[in-house]
């Protein structure tokens, strides 16, 4: 029994030639790699869409003059993207790169929350490779805390607290 995500079968579904093809379906790389390529080889949409198993409205979506290269140039950004953060570091007006830190977990490595951007926090610009993926929070309190800025702050509140007290 097919089971729908949505109460509203017009954002599920769209007639087409008298059957239902889900409109929502997400398609792989690989797929939409071998429509491009077929589309590329002269295949007609209909015969790659039976090849990959969809619909040709979807391969005549997918295969748009320039969406190859584009495809391409998000992919390639997105690997550049992935090995800069594994490899380059910013800190203290200072770039680094060529370094090696630890691959990057999904959760911070303190608050142990899930977090779409994590920071690299190291604490030696020496040994830069030594560090621990944090989420923002944690990070601006762990250079809080590296500062010794602790001191300060527990010395004014102090003050704060007495003058208030008086």
């Amino acid at each position: 029994m097919l089971q729908l995500q949505s109460d509203n079968l017009n954002d599920l579904f769209s007639p087409v030639m008298g059957k239902f093809v889900a409109m929502n379906r997400k398609y792989t790389d690989e797929q939409i790699f071998k429509m491009r390529e077929l589309k590329g080889k002269g295949v007609t949409c209909r015969e790659v869409a039976r090849e990959v198993g969809c619909s040709h409205q979807v391969v005549t979506r997918y295969t748009k003059p320039g969406q190859i290269e584009k495809l391409h140039r998000e992919r390639d950004l997105d690997e550049e993207k992935r090995v800069r953060r594994l490899t380059q570091l910013n800190s203290s007006g200072k770039v680094f790169r060529h370094i090696l830190k630890r691959p990057r977990p999904d959760n911070c490595e303190i608050c142990h929350k899930q977090r779409n951007r994590l920071e690299w926090h190291h604490w030696d610009d020496n040994k830069v490779e030594l560090g621990m993926w944090l989420c923002i929070r944690c990070h601006s309190g762990a250079e809080f805390l590296e500062q010794g800025r602790v001191n300060e702050y527990l010395k004014l509140k102090e003050g704060l607290s007495a003058n208030i007290r008086s």
